[in-house]
């Protein structure tokens, strides 16, 4: 597919100003996600979540297998992203509408405006978009440091960020909820505190932009949740392995994912040493359980 085509869809992503141009995924009704550039005199119009009819010269993109080169083609294919392009300039945009569906994706954009004036010469805006919604716009020192002193996958919102946030939930809502006896008759603080820390996650995970990471730390999380309301105590290893498959039933394509397999394998890796380490110390099985996993 190498051809200038009407495409009628919605613009799913934050756009990103890049060398005068502005690239930003649209989501077509017929070819799917396509990853697009357009100069800025279309800015108005490329509004998460707006539904539009444009022009544009899209092709599939292609990489020649080189050793050691990094294959452009895989990563969107990962990103689940089926074709590449460019508006065509001159041609008219229409406006068709605003998508709930990606309302999220609307309300990020506001997000980051809003961060990127208030944080506008401070070091810190790199880090405040990555955390909070999930956008990457470091300098190539800061990827650099981040890649040597090997902490680039903390800038990544994972199933590290989603369990935190999930757990500071969960210890706020239950204290809070346990102040008040009458409400504790009616339903138990642990319920509240469960489902609360459910829904903080979910949210989170609309505002860091669904990737696969949150998508994975998601369906993980709701597999416990699920089984706590259930009143159902089952081994850790089985909740991992119907995470796994509901992942797999979620997107497919996640197996060729190596994130995956790194989420799954250090979560196991975790389970041997917590039971090799049952009658050690509490201090030193959080200590050594960080080392060993560092190792790994």
């Amino acid at each position: 597919l190498n051809q200038e085509i009407i495409l009628n869809g919605v613009v799913v992503s934050i756009i990103r100003h890049q060398d005068n141009l502005y690239k930003f995924i649209f989501h077509s009704h017929k070819y799917g996600d396509i990853l697009l550039t357009a100069d800025s005199s279309y800015i108005r119009y490329l509004t998460p979540a707006n539904e539009l009819q444009l022009k544009a010269n899209i092709y599939k993109p292609h990489e020649y297998e080189n050793i050691d080169a990094f294959d452009y083609a895989n990563y969107l294919e990962g990103q689940n992203i089926s074709a590449i392009g460019y508006v065509l300039k001159g041609s008219q945009i229409s406006f068709k509408g605003t998508s709930a569906l990606y309302l999220p994706q609307r309300l990020r954009y506001y997000l980051s405006d809003y961060i990127s004036q208030q944080l506008a010469d401070s070091q810190v805006k790199p880090l405040a978009l990555a955390l909070l919604i999930g956008e990457k716009d470091f300098s190539d020192n800061q990827k650099k440091l981040f890649l040597e002193s090997g902490i680039s996958h903390l800038m990544v919102i994972s199933g590290l960020h989603v369990g935190l946030l999930a757990l500071i939930a969960f210890v706020i809502a239950r204290f809070a909820w346990s102040l008040s006896p009458r409400l504790c008759r009616k339903l138990p603080a642990q319920n509240i505190a469960v489902a609360f820390s459910m829904f903080v996650a979910l949210i989170y995970s609309l505002l860091a932009g669904f990737g696969l990471p949150t998508q994975r730390a998601l369906i993980m999380l709701s597999v416990v949740g699920v089984f706590w309301f259930l009143r159902k105590k089952d081994s850790i290893l089985r909740s991992l392995a119907i995470a796994f498959v509901l992942i797999l039933l979620f997107d497919f394509n996640a197996i060729s994912n190596v994130g995956l397999w790194l989420s799954f394998s250090a979560v196991l890796f975790l389970v041997f040493v917590a039971v090799l380490m049952q009658s050690s110390s509490k201090w030193f099985v959080t200590l050594s359980t960080q080392l060993y996993l560092s190792i790994l």
